[in-house]
């Protein structure tokens, strides 16, 4: 055998290996309608009043998830500026929690309708 058939025998030996290992047997995950893919939840609480209460139960494998919503109340609140820069009472409303949810313009005032979870 010379060199170049030996070199050829020892590519096509090694690339026989490569396509038997198991990387290259998986197949690739395809996200099709109807099959099941990866089921991944991030939840991010910034406050334990923020928490989601979860119930978790366990058949093996399988784990069921059950959450409820519940609806978030409100409060709301005023802010009528005449003829100025509304934003000093804006930003000191909002590091407040407040937030703009609506603004009424007028000829001598402008009325500002702010909102934050109760």
């Amino acid at each position: 055998m010379n060199p170049r058939q030996f070199l050829l025998a020892a590519l096509l030996g090694f690339a026989g290996l490569a396509s038997a290992s198991p990387a290259a047997q998986t197949p690739p995950i395809v996200n099709e309608p109807g099959k099941p893919t990866v089921a991944q939840m991030l939840i991010i609480n910034r406050d334990r009043a923020e928490a989601i209460p979860v119930k978790l139960q366990g058949a093996g494998d399988v784990i069921a998830v059950y959450a409820q919503l519940a609806r978030q109340a409100w409060e709301y609140r005023q802010i009528a500026t005449a003829n100025e820069d509304p934003a000093p009472a804006l930003n000191a409303a909002g590091l407040e929690g407040w937030e703009v949810v609506a603004m009424t313009p007028g000829a001598a005032r402008t009325v500002w309708t702010l909102k934050r979870p109760k």
